[in-house]
């Protein structure tokens, strides 16, 4: 079996110098995206607005015919509540549903897989 000499690729993305442990080519980040691409899936940021228990998130992107697989709260709103439900999403809006109004400055992320037009 051939040893690998320190300072050299050991053939994947990491690689070693001076005994230390170094990335070499895309992150992780990069690489979750480049797949979440490929497989249709879709990361989308919302503001949540206050005046209701029940608001709609403005997300901008967000189609009807998005099937949501995942919303995770950010950013709590003024009156730190988590968020309890959502709805069925609608053209760049996602319904919400909260214990009380939220209070304004609350941010939702939205993966959404999407269904490709074809025409």
């Amino acid at each position: 079996m051939k040893k690998l000499p320190v300072g050299h690729f050991d053939g994947g993305a990491n690689t070693t110098r001076g005994g230390k442990r170094t990335l070499a080519g895309p992150t992780l980040e990069d690489k979750i995206n480049e797949v979440a691409t490929a497989a249709n899936f879709v990361k989308l940021t919302g503001t949540v607005a206050a005046g209701s228990a029940t608001p709609s998130a403005v997300v901008t992107g967000l189609k009807s015919t998005d099937d949501v697989w995942a919303v995770s709260q950010k950013t709590k709103g003024v009156s730190n509540l988590h968020y309890l439900s959502y709805d069925t999403p609608v053209t760049n809006a996602l319904p919400l549903v909260y214990a009380a109004d939220p209070g304004a400055g609350g941010v939702i992320v939205v993966i959404v897989k999407r269904v490709l037009d074809h025409a």
